[in-house]
């Protein structure tokens, strides 16, 4: 028999408590900036994949930084306080990512079902999810909404909230996979209670089976990704599941699966019913970069019919994709400026009669 140390327990409200008290700034304030998307988590991730700022004086760190920069540097500081001052508990706020070099250290992960926390969320910004996509994402005008705070950007005016694109030489099945951090959810999984139904499925089937009957080039599109080697964001398994029973009763499958939510470029191969599916993540177009977990040497087979192809964790960049009768080729462009940069920094094309890779 031993007796443990005290421990003290630094919860989420003590640690804002806390970071307002040191900065001199109402309580209110700090929560207002945490309540805000992006997560603070994923802030915190995001900043201190980069590196953090450097210590300086209030009036200088004002000066050069951002408020969620400063509120990011105090909430590690009064971490790191804690632990120089004996065992303590921290319960949230990141705290995973602040002390991940810590070798002493015992992370616990507890979560609750996706369609509880679908309802906070929703309950949390006063609205239900979908209207809150809607406000922001499919706006009749591109203005500005208080969800934004201070990045200057403006509310996307895409026709609905899934969609199909019928364009010349290619079909883009736009689809909704919600407002959770992780993972992405297209239905409700079965789960009777889930506040997410199964008509986007139903939808899916459909636009499928029109883009078929088409011909040329299918894209679908979601903003969670299927697949992802992200240390802040991951897969959506179950979502992908979905996906897979929707294309098997159409019987048709995509040519290419994009989507964002990680900050980072990433790009998969997964051969399915013989046909080659390039899944490609893009979603370093310019809010912070997030860092890929370890450092792959690539190609790696991640599983018997998936391998990952390439990566792109320090650069922003964008996709531009070419289509014609025959072939599909997507490209990641990095931001690079320059005439020698005008090469992608990474290709794959799909020849569309076969469903399968080219060599490029």
């Amino acid at each position: 028999m031993f007796a443990l140390p005290t421990t003290a327990i630094l919860g989420s409200f003590a640690i804002v408590d806390a970071v307002a008290l040191k900065m001199g700034v109402p309580t209110d304030i700090i929560r207002a900036l945490d309540e805000r998307t992006p997560p603070f988590v994923a802030r915190l991730a995001d900043t201190l994949a980069l590196g953090t700022p450097q210590v300086m004086s209030p009036a200088a760190a004002a000066a050069v930084v951002s408020p969620d920069e400063r509120v990011i540097e105090m909430t590690k500081r009064v971490m790191e306080d804690a632990v120089t001052r004996g065992p303590v508990v921290v319960v949230g706020r990141g705290a995973q990512v602040v002390l991940s070099q810590h070798t002493d250290a015992v992370h616990v992960f507890c979560y609750a079902p996706r369609d509880a926390l679908i309802r906070r969320i929703a309950t949390r910004e006063g609205v239900p999810s979908l209207a809150a996509f809607l406000r922001n994402f499919v706006s009749a005008e591109p203005v500005k909404t208080p969800e934004s705070g201070g990045l200057i950007r403006t509310a996307m005016t895409q026709p609905a909230v899934y969609f199909t694109l019928d364009a010349p030489f290619v079909t883009i099945i736009g689809l909704y996979s919600n407002v959770l951090e992780d993972p992405g959810v297209v239905s409700s999984e079965g789960v009777e209670s889930s506040p997410v139904d199964d008509q986007q499925l139903t939808f899916l089937v459909n636009a499928l089976q029109q883009a078929k009957k088409k011909g040329g080039a299918t894209i679908v599109v979601t903003h969670h990704p299927p697949y992802s080697g992200g240390a802040a964001h991951g897969g959506s398994p179950k979502m992908l599941a979905d996906i897979d029973a929707a294309c098997t009763k159409a019987g048709y499958w995509p040519h290419a699966h994009l989507s964002g939510h990680a900050h980072n470029y990433q790009r998969f191969t997964r051969t399915v019913n013989k046909f080659d599916i390039p899944y490609v993540v893009c979603g370093n177009g310019g809010h912070g970069l997030s860092p890929i977990k370890g450092t792959p040497r690539t190609p790696v087979n991640v599983n018997a019919e998936v391998i990952f192809e390439n990566y792109d964790a320090t650069d922003y960049g964008y996709l531009r994709i070419i289509v014609d009768s025959k072939q599909m080729r997507i490209e990641f462009h990095d931001e690079q400026v320059g005439q020698v940069f005008k090469s992608p920094s990474d290709a794959v094309t799909v020849d569309l009669a076969s469903h399968t890779m080219i060599s490029n």
